[in-house]
């Protein structure tokens, strides 16, 4: 077993490994009496799979497209996990920021922090250290006070209404007319909004001592300290991911909508469990195939000139009269309407790879690099693009699939291919997710413009 301090690379993972590593989409040989000791509960939830082939003696764990991190408590042995992004260098603040629209938050400042660094050197502080300082700059900017309806005795004086039954029988009763029981609304940061925020900061913050880098543990409870200090107003409360459905963060609120958001995922994507079969579990995992997804989403809400639109068109099986037996919505990943043409785009996190990795393409696959990636463009998903192209609803239509690329400070993001024999081309566009990835958006929105006004 190979496990390099500077290259944080295993070749295999082993019973008496205190840290076992694997990348988001690979796989890694595993000793038996490790793999049998973990339950098998344990690895579904870690959305890891566990094989062996006839006659091997050893596992294979393949990780799906979740990263993160988790600790395991191995017949009393803490032993950590820790599933890294498939792209080295791949920037897990920039898609947050954009994935959960807080991108008006200073960016440029958090990035000149000393710690950053350090907090990128395994996911899970990545992640955490991002929501932290989210959580930072929201509660700077925008906490609010709400109003609590408060039943108190007041002597001499009046605020709000004053409660009739009470003040005869408590007060007037006893001969104590100066004492008058009033209802009234209180200024407050201790809301419900502001308790579920803080219930998911300290969740951030429990998780921020699972880390097991010490400088990033220490640049975490920096970060959490300042954080809850800002909520120091708040009570603590328990709560759950299905608490969100009962807020509405609408008209002086709606700066909440991100935040509210984001803590919906941390709580829902951090499992915390006294007792899984006979494994201790602690884990945060984010899926980084929905993470670009959305990042994408927003960013292409954000592009001039174009709009997204929500509406999906159906595709309908007839009879030769006429009669429609049945329809479908036909469902790109998003719809742009601009002035001069419709744009139809889907994102392909899963199908890129570094280009020291294998790529696995199969017969259906085409396989290009671009920079340090190398591409699948499986052959359905351009028939795919095709046909959307070529509904009533959108004809003609530009058709592009995005993927990620990671770039260094001094490269240009990479021109686009098409895929020529069907008509109009399919475009094949690339977004940088790299640490320099915000300076390359214009660079982005510049190619799309051009593909559509060359189509």
């Amino acid at each position: 077993m190979t496990d390099s301090t500077a290259g944080r690379h295993q070749t295999s993972w082993r019973r008496d490994d205190s840290v076992l590593r694997v990348r988001e989409q690979s796989s890694i040989s595993a000793a038996a009496d490790l793999v049998e000791a973990i339950d098998d509960h344990t690895w579904e939830q870690l959305f890891l799979t566990v094989s062996r082939s006839v006659g091997n003696t050893d596992w294979t764990v393949s990780a799906a497209q979740y990263a993160g991190f988790a600790r395991l408590n191995v017949q009393g042995r803490p032993v950590d996990v820790e599933i890294a992004p498939k792209l080295d260098g791949l920037d897990l603040f920039f898609l947050c920021d954009w994935a959960y629209s807080v991108t008006d938050r200073n960016r440029a400042g958090r990035r000149q922090t000393a710690a950053l660094e350090v907090l990128r050197t395994d996911p899970m502080a990545c992640l955490l250290g991002w929501y932290l300082q989210s959580m930072i700059d929201f509660a700077t900017r925008w906490l609010r006070r709400g109003y609590l309806t408060v039943e108190q005795d007041l002597t001499s004086r009046i605020r709000g209404r004053v409660l009739i039954p009470d003040y005869v029988q408590r007060s007037v009763a006893t001969g104590r007319n100066h004492v008058i029981p009033c209802r009234f609304a209180e200024p407050t940061h201790d809301t419900a909004i502001n308790r579920f925020l803080k219930a998911g900061l300290r969740r951030a913050v429990t998780l921020s001592a699972a880390v097991p880098v010490p400088a990033a543990r220490e640049a975490l409870a920096q970060l959490g300290t300042r954080a809850l200090g800002l909520f120091g107003a708040v009570s603590d409360a328990q709560a759950s991911p299905t608490d969100a459905n009962r807020l509405t963060p609408s008209g002086p609120l709606r700066h909440y909508r991100p935040l509210v958001e984001l803590t919906r995922a941390v709580l829902s994507g951090t499992f915390v469990s006294p007792d899984l079969g006979t494994q201790l579990h602690t884990a945060f995992l984010w899926d980084l195939n929905i993470l670009f997804q959305e990042a994408l989403r927003n960013i292409l809400r954000g592009w001039p000139g174009a709009s997204l639109v929500d509406k999906r068109p159906s595709v309908s099986i007839a009879t030769a009269a006429g009669v429609v037996l049945t329809t479908r919505k036909i469902d790109p990943d998003y719809v742009l309407k601009m002035q001069n043409g419709t744009v139809l785009l889907d994102a392909k996190y899963k199908k890129t790879w570094y280009l020291d990795r294998a790529a696995g393409a199969g017969e259906d696959d085409l396989e290009a690099t671009a920079g340090h990636q190398r591409i699948k463009i499986n052959r359905a998903d351009v028939y795919q693009a095709v046909s959307y192209s070529r509904h009533n609803a959108w004809r003609p239509a530009t058709t592009a699939l995005i993927y990620p690329a990671v770039l260094d400070h001094d490269e240009q993001l990479p021109e686009p291919l098409q895929i020529h024999g069907f008509g109009q081309p399919v475009h094949v566009g690339f977004l940088d997710v790299g640490p320099y990835a915000s300076t390359n958006i214009e660079a982005f929105y510049a190619q799309l413009a051009a593909a559509v006004a060359t189509d």
